[in-house]
């Protein structure tokens, strides 16, 4: 059976062309005895399946008049079960035997319309956040806001509280998906002050809702083709948009990211986080650092977890799948592994919680309303609930031990050995972390730079939030801190800690040569360019950060961490900086130097 099976895929593979990519056109199925291993062949050959359930005898895919000519050709012929046209079009445009357009979908102008008459009509508990203004480049490609509610008993406050993030329409062609963001806005606010478990889940979190992550492309689905799925940003090819959700750093480039080609609906952009929506979602996540994420997409009825072509470490996995399946029981959804990498859980993933997950909803993009609307008021939005609801098994605050002042230290569990340079940070604001683990015994060490380590045990319980209070006593090393929250636009933290004593002057070097081997340039470490020698060269200013004087003492230097925002260094996406700090004595004579830190954008 195997020798068969090995067979089936390699003559599939040759005897099917790679997908041509265009716009799409059709959906379409495609009779198969295998339909499983079908879909695998055409996904590795770039088709829009990667999101589409397989049938019973049968594949569903999304594709362009060139790709349905090539399928008859390779004798897989697909039967055409809907036709592109536009959201707003009337459905006399196509004869008796067209669509309808679904009555009732709210577009792009009435989703931007709902949130705001929301907030005004509860201004203590939401507010509207322009992501794109307020964490990234400014606006989408086409000019458009991507637009936020932040939902929260002291909304004004940034409080020491989990976030939760729930996200719809990364892929715009999925009508389903803002219309479950906005029930469950009315359901918080409506609820909050009668129902107790809404209560509860206001005042515990900080909750953020996108509607729309695409709201170029939503606006091209009501205007053009309700089967189009990327953003609208125009490639060199001739071609238009990336698919968003292969677009995420976190396995962009792996076997199991988008396609490489232009012109396919899965194309994962030109390089990692090139996208302007995924650059704003990069700086708002960095900055509230979420404890909990939903990703909403269509169609599948499953909750996807997990990476597809990584691995994860045991503990992690573990708790993914235990936490997968009250979601899924809420939804009455199945729990089902992630299809790809470079997508938006799989970022989460790395940067900031396990808890992240994609939920597929419903059986099709854009059902009748009032099927939508059901499957969002009693399996979606159910599952929403449970999410906020769920306890987080480790957290604590980390300070320093003389000032009391919260510390950004560096959280590492023993036995959770990471492959694609995740990471685990307390906050820079409360020094704060949560971490989901399973039951057990763990050693965690937390680190930060100016500080000894400390590495304590403890003990998580199903069902309860353990606590793991972390005060870290200065060490004498002399150490620089330089971290970013933002995206690439040179959102930079910078400090250092223990400046030797005797200093008179010193630099913070800074070099964009982050192309070269970390630590092996030929200036302490450093590739020299020009933002190197602009530092070389910047005036000495007392107080300064770049060029200091004396007299510096001993300690935080500056007293508190310098913060530059959005926009002072600009950075290539996918790029970083190589930051050192160096301290100099009388007649230049060097008294210290630090450790050489690279940052990734």
């Amino acid at each position: 059976m195997r020798f068969l099976l090995v067979i089936l895929l390699t003559t599939s593979a040759f005897a099917q062309p790679r997908a041509a990519g265009g716009d799409p056109q059709f959906l379409v199925r495609i009779p198969s005895a295998r339909p499983a291993q079908l879909r695998q062949v055409m996904e590795r050959l770039g088709y829009d399946v990667s999101c589409l359930p397989c049938g019973d005898g049968f594949v569903r895919a999304i594709v362009s008049r060139a790709e349905f000519a090539e399928l008859h050709r390779a004798g897989l012929p697909p039967v055409i079960m809907e036709s592109a046209r536009p959201l707003r079009a009337s459905p006399r445009r196509f004869g008796a035997g067209g669509w309808p357009v679904p009555s009732g979908y709210r577009d792009l102008a009435a989703i931007t319309t709902e949130l705001t008459n929301a907030a005004a009509a509860h201004p203590s508990l939401a507010t509207v956040v322009d992501i794109a203004a307020t964490y990234g480049p400014g606006a989408t490609f086409e000019g458009r806001p991507i637009l936020a509610i932040k939902i929260s008993d002291n909304v004004g406050l940034d409080e020491d509280e989990p976030a939760a993030l729930f996200v719809s329409a990364h892929h715009c062609r999925e009508i389903v998906t803002p219309e479950i963001a906005l029930e469950l806005i009315q359901t918080l606010l409506n609820g909050y002050g009668s129902d107790p478990a809404i209560t509860a889940a206001v005042d515990g979190h900080e909750i953020w809702i996108i509607p729309v992550m695409n709201p170029d492309g939503l606006e091209y689905v009501w205007s053009t083709n309700n089967l189009w799925r990327k953003n609208r940003k125009p490639i060199p090819t001739g071609e238009f948009g990336v698919d968003l959700n292969r677009n995420y750093p976190v396995g962009w480039d792996l076997s199991c990211g988008g396609s490489t080609n232009p012109a396919s609906e899965t194309f994962r952009g030109p390089a990692p986080a090139s996208e302007e929506e995924i650059q704003s979602l990069l700086g708002l996540s960095r900055a509230q650092r979420f404890t909990k994420v939903i990703d909403f997409h269509s169609f599948a009825e499953e909750v996807r977890r997990g990476y597809q072509c990584a691995i994860m470490p045991a503990p992690i996995d573990q708790v993914s799948l235990a936490e997968a399946a009250p979601l899924a029981a809420a939804g009455s959804y199945q729990v089902a592994p992630s299809c790809c990498l470079g997508g938006h859980i799989h970022q989460q993933m790395a940067e900031h919680t396990a808890y992240t997950f994609l939920i597929e909803t419903h059986t099709t993009f854009q059902p009748p309303y009032a099927s939508c609307m059901t499957e969002v008021q009693t399996r979606a939005v159910p599952l929403c609930l449970t999410a906020l609801a769920r306890p987080v098994p480790l957290t604590g605050l980390v300070t320093d031990s003389v000032s009391g002042a919260p510390v950004a230290a560096d959280i590492v569990v023993a036995g959770v050995d990471w492959e694609l340079g995740e990471s685990r940070r307390s906050d820079e604001l409360h020094g704060r972390y949560r971490l989901w683990l399973p039951d057990g015994s763990w050693d965690v060490t937390i680190d930060a730079p100016g500080f000894t380590p400390l590495t304590q045990t403890v003990t998580v319980t199903g069902g309860a939030t353990a606590t793991l209070n972390a005060t870290l006593s200065p060490s004498t090393a002399f150490a620089m801190e330089a971290f970013t929250t933002g995206w690439a636009a040179g959102d930079l933290r910078l400090g250092m800690r223990n400046v030797p004593v005797g200093t008179l002057h010193g630099y913070t070097l800074l070099s964009q040569a982050t192309a070269q081997p970390h630590g092996a340039g030929v200036v302490l470490g450093l590739w020299p360019d020009l933002l190197t020698l602009q530092v070389l060269a910047a005036p000495p200013t007392p107080g300064g950060v770049f060029h200091w004087t004396a007299p510096v003492g001993s300690g935080m230097y500056p007293a508190a961490t310098l913060a530059y925002p959005s926009g002072t260094f600009t950075h290539l996406v996918g790029t970083g900086l190589d930051v050192r700090g160096l301290a100099l004595g009388p007649g230049f004579t060097l008294l210290g130097l630090t450790d050489l830190i690279r940052l990734q954008f």
